[in-house]
C-alpha cells in the first residue's frame, strides 16, 4: 500500500474518530435536556404533607409560586388550600334553651353547603359556655 492510501485511511478513521465523538457529545447534551425537561415536569407536580381535599385555588396557570414571601406582588406565596377532612371541627351555636340537650361525645352528622349530599360522622368534643349567654344563640 503507498504512503497516499496510508495518509487517505488515517484521515477518513481521523474523520470517523471526530464524528464519534460528536455523536457522543450530542447523546450527552440530549440527555442533559432529558435530565432538565424531567426536572420541569417534576415541578409542576404538589405534593402536599397530607392528605385531603382542595378546597381553594389560589394560584392561576403561569402564576409565579414561591414557598416564601419574595418577589413583590407578582409572586403568590400558596396555590391553595388543602383540609384534612379527617380531623376536622365544626363550631356550632346552641340556643341556651337547648344547651343542656347537648351532652359531651354525643354523636350528630355534620353537612357543608357545597357538599350537602355528604354527611360527616361527628360527635361533641366540648361544650363550651361562654360567660354571658346570647339570648339569640
Amino acid at each position: 500500500m503507498s504512503q497516499s492510501a496510508v495518509d487517505n485511511s488515517q484521515t477518513a478513521m481521523d474523520a470517523l474518530a471526530a464524528q464519534l465523538a460528536t455523536q457522543r457529545s450530542n447523546i450527552e447534551v440530549a440527555q442533559r435536556n432529558i435530565d432538565l425537561a424531567q426536572r420541569n415536569l417534576d415541578d409542576t407536580v404538589v405534593r402536599a404533607p397530607f392528605s385531603g381535599i382542595v378546597t381553594v385555588k389560589a394560584a392561576q396557570p403561569g402564576e409565579i409560586v414561591s414557598p416564601i414571601s419574595a418577589g413583590g406582588g407578582f409572586t403568590r406565596t400558596g396555590i391553595g388550600t388543602i383540609v384534612d377532612m379527617e380531623s376536622l371541627e365544626i363550631q356550632v351555636d346552641v340556643n341556651e334553651n337547648f344547651i343542656n340537650r347537648v351532652p359531651t361525645r354525643s354523636k350528630s352528622d355534620g353537612e357543608t353547603e357545597r357538599l350537602s349530599d355528604w354527611l360527616i360522622p361527628a360527635h361533641v368534643i366540648a361544650v363550651i359556655r361562654p360567660p354571658t349567654a346570647a339570648r339569640a344563640r
